[in-house]
């Protein structure tokens, strides 16, 4: 059985920057996004809705990582509907 490995967080920011999808994320979430501060945490929300129930390791280097990583899986970031809209943007863009 072969078992595809899923993108990373960085991955996935590098790739929605690179192709300039920013304003487009920054439209489905009805909101401005701070490339650098708010993409993990969107990013991180989007995974936790997919892989729900299971859970999410995420690689943390200093107690800030740790206290984003946290407030971001007790917050959810995006409603079904935002999950959806975003996910089909990352398909429609081959980023997944």
């Amino acid at each position: 059985m072969l078992h595809r490995l899923e993108p990373s967080i960085p991955f996935i920011f590098e790739q929605l920057a690179a192709k300039t999808l920013i304003p487009e994320v920054e439209s489905i979430l009805g909101r401005k996004v701070d490339k650098k501060e708010d993409m993990y945490e969107i990013i991180l929300s989007y995974f936790q809705t997919v892989y729900s129930p299971y859970a999410i390791v995420t690689s943390m280097f200093n107690s800030r990582h740790i206290e984003r990583n946290q407030q971001a899986i007790q917050e959810t970031k995006i409603s079904k509907e935002q999950f959806h809209s975003f996910e089909n943007l990352l398909l429609l863009k081959k980023i997944l």
